[in-house]
């Protein structure tokens, strides 16, 4: 018979499902590998250099831009929660969803603002 159960963490490594096979074997399951961790830490420093745009477009003389500037601002943010609860919930055994939860529930309300403020130029547009 089957039996699962998980495994002792050691330092450094994630927790792991241990599955024992019938003969007496064991596999291994969900063993996350070390480079799915520096993906995400690949992707947050990508997020973190798009950061110098958006904030050189902060200081620009045009209200428009900088309107759309704050809403980048804000989902660049969303996304570096979003990625660094990730990043925490692959590296550290403690629970860190809540964070990439927060970053995605901002990065909807991004996303529905942006969603909102294009709504009324495409109706105008469609209409002449």
């Amino acid at each position: 018979m089957w039996t699962a159960g998980i495994g002792e963490r050691s330092p450094g490594l994630p927790a792991c499902l241990i599955i024992v096979a019938p003969s007496g074997g064991t596999v291994r399951a969900v063993d996350i590998p070390d480079w799915y961790v520096w993906i995400a830490l690949g992707l947050a420093v990508l997020q973190a250099l798009g950061l110098v745009p958006i904030v050189r477009r902060l200081h620009g003389p045009d209200p428009a831009l900088r309107s759309q500037a704050r809403l980048e601002l804000l989902e660049t943010a969303a996304t570096l929660l979003l990625i660094s609860g990730l990043f925490l919930g692959l590296t550290d055994a403690a629970t860190w969803f809540w964070l990439a939860a927060t970053g995605f529930a901002i990065m909807t309300c991004v996303y529905a603002v942006k969603g909102v403020r294009r709504l009324p130029a495409r109706r105008l547009t469609a209409y002449p």
